[in-house]
């Protein structure tokens, strides 16, 4: 071993070295700031001498300050720091000479008795025999075939448990679904038995409904009217024409639309000011919403964890309740997290709060959590996949050309035969969270292409190209692409439909594990998610399922846009309290219970001091003043 000997006197040195410290020290000078000290003397300035160690690691450059009577310990650990590079140096350097000498497998082997007899000589200790060595190397064989087995035992523990957990979901699905077919076979004999009773009453609602006290209609025509608005979309003064249709069900008159108008807002701020129970397990899901004006409306749905999981991770509208309508002329962080605390106050501590992060609520949510140190902050997984599209395809040329291209091609085929071709329309508003239309289009075009030899085209041929033939040279961009989506909707598809958890990034890595394979552009999405879904459960307990998306306060807004969209200015107004009607049942109970409770004078105050005067009134007063002028 004698022509080993530099090599193993470099591992013995290796075993000897004292601690070190990476980076160079060097001396400073600074200025304290003090206003009677000499450092800040315009002619003579002394400034105060200070020592810094600056360096890199994770390709990241920073320093830290040295006490002067710490300078000689700083020093030396910086030139053990050099002493091992060199040496790492020359033992790379030597490693690689035996490996072209030798094959890998005896170079690695020879290197292993070099660090053998290094250690032992740094011990102190005699060569170990050949008995012993071989022994030591049995028990290495055997420990690691065990290890083996422990990972094979392992991965077939968690194919059974994911086998069980499948067979679990069918199995409550398949109950589910038989109670869902036994409640709509219950349904129909209802709506059965109540169209022979209409038929038998002349659809009457006030014989078998009482009047709400001091109300002139029926509670059947007050929840038919809300109905009609809310969930039939139909407009005030449409409701109003339909009740007018079946006037010869209604014995006391016809309700104008304003009258209708009052019953919804009525049982939308019933709805609203009702009382949350106390509760340990809430969900908030937290955002805003904002159309003309300066106003915007800060909102809070909330759901218990409890229902949650019974809904296996899938809620509807009717399953949250709207906790808080917020109406804010300045969106401040600070605004947002009184609103929540005040919450906090009145239903008890949040175990979860799920939002898209924008930059109030982001401000608001962490000074909410400063007190409340247990609730857990997640964000939505649709805004998140969103931005990390934005942020790789903004850049790409090749897709900004395409974008081009299909405006182009959608303003060139709107008035030709090929108009039925034409591109999808451009989605200005969350346009990452809608590639999906573009592709579609383009996949369709390039299946659908004409298949004819170069001049035996006809003109409709020769049209079809003209327009749709630039699509060619973007086929692979385009897989690429489709590839990228993939990778997104996988990621989406499983937090909302089995909830966020620790092993969310198991699955996801498993379900994508064969797509976009070599592919840069996928692997660096699919490093983003998995960096994103490990910090999202971080805090979050081994066997605790959480939510993982804000979706459904997105489809309320949806909704009550529809609603606000009917205003003429189109503001934050009153129609804000059909988001509250929007997650409820609107059952007969509680329709009288919030006509008999909320009066026209609550409705009129809580108007007031929420909402104030509308831009619309504004516009009114304004024109009818310019108008008297002109008239005198």
């Amino acid at each position: 071993m004698k022509k080993y000997k530099l090599l193993e006197t470099l591992f013995f040195e290796l075993l000897q070295l004292k601690p070190f410290l990476p980076g160079t020290l060097t001396k400073q000078y600074r200025i304290c700031g003090k206003s009677n000290c000499k450092c800040i003397d315009k002619k003579e300035p002394k400034k105060h001498p200070f020592f810094q160690l600056s360096y890199m690691l994770e390709n990241k450059r920073s320093s830290i300050y040295i006490s002067k009577s710490e300078v000689d310990q700083a020093e030396e650990m910086t030139e053990t720091y050099r002493k091992l590079r060199k040496i790492i140096t020359d033992i790379s350097t030597e490693t690689v000479r035996l490996t072209r000498q030798y094959k890998p497998v005896e170079a690695a082997q020879i290197v292993n008795s070099i660090i053998d007899k290094a250690r032992n000589k740094a011990l102190g200790s005699k060569p170990e025999s050949g008995k012993l060595r071989d022994a030591k190397t049995s028990v290495e064989k055997w420990k690691n075939k065990a290890l083996e087995r422990q990972n094979k035992l392992r991965k077939n523990n968690i194919a059974i448990r994911d086998l069980n957990d499948s067979r679990d979901n069918w199995q409550s699905q398949t109950q589910n679904l038989k109670k869902e077919n036994e409640e709509l076979k219950a349904i129909i004999e209802q709506q059965k038995e109540q169209i022979t009773a209409l038929e038998n009453n002349n659809w009457n609602p006030n014989v078998t409904n009482k009047n709400p006290r001091n109300f002139t209609y029926s509670l059947s025509a007050i929840r038919f009217a809300i109905l009609m608005v809310i969930f039939g979309f139909n407009s005030l003064r449409g409701s109003a024409m339909n009740f007018k249709i079946f006037a010869s069900a209604l014995r006391k008159g016809l309700p104008r639309w304003t009258t209708i108008q009052n019953w919804i807002l009525r049982f939308g701020l019933y709805k609203l000011l009702k009382p949350l129970p106390k509760r340990k397990d809430w969900i908030w899901i937290i955002d805003h919403t904002i159309n003309f004006g300066v106003k915007k409306c800060f909102v809070v749905l909330a759901v218990s964890h409890e229902a949650f999981e019974k809904k296996n991770y899938q809620l509807q509208h009717k399953d949250m309740e709207v906790a808080v309508i917020d109406i804010q002329e300045k969106a401040t962080g600070e605004r947002v997290a009184k609103v929540l605390n005040k919450l906090r106050g009145e239903i008890g501590n949040p175990l979860q709060i799920v939002s898209d992060k924008g930059s109030n609520i982001k401000k608001g949510v962490e000074i909410f959590k400063k007190k409340s140190k247990k609730t857990i902050i997640t964000y939505d997984i649709t805004h998140k996949v969103s931005n990390e599209l934005k942020k790789i395809l903004n850049g790409n040329p090749r897709w900004n050309l395409f974008i081009n291209k299909i405006a182009d091609t959608k303003r060139k085929s709107l008035h030709t035969e090929m108009a039925y071709l034409a591109p999808p329309k451009p989605r200005e508003k969350s346009r990452w969270l809608n590639l999906d239309f573009n592709l579609k289009w383009a996949e369709t075009i390039l299946e659908n292409k004409h298949q004819s030899r170069p001049g035996r085209l006809t003109k409709r041929q020769q049209k079809f190209r003209e327009l749709f033939g630039w699509l060619d040279e973007f086929e692979e961009d385009i897989k690429e692409w489709r590839l990228l989506l993939n990778v997104v909707d996988e990621a989406q598809k499983e937090v909302k439909r089995n909830g966020l958890s620790k092993e969310t990034n198991y699955n996801f890595k498993k379900i994508t594990k064969t797509i976009g394979v070599g592919n840069p552009t996928i692997k660096k999405i699919k490093l983003k998610i998995t960096d994103f879904l490990i910090s999202e459960t971080a805090a979050m307990k081994d066997e605790q399922i959480l939510l993982g998306t804000s979706d459904i306060i997105e489809s309320v807004f949806g909704k009550f846009k529809i609603f606000s969209a009917k205003n003429p200015m189109k503001e934050i107004g009153r129609s804000v309290l059909t988001m509250p009607i929007l997650t409820s049942e609107v059952t007969i109970e509680e329709v009288k219970e919030a006509m008999e409770t909320i009066s026209d004078k609550k409705l009129s105050e809580w108007l007031e001091s929420n909402i104030g005067e509308s831009l619309f009134a504004k516009r009114r007063k304004a024109y009818a003043k310019r108008l008297k002028q002109e008239s005198v």
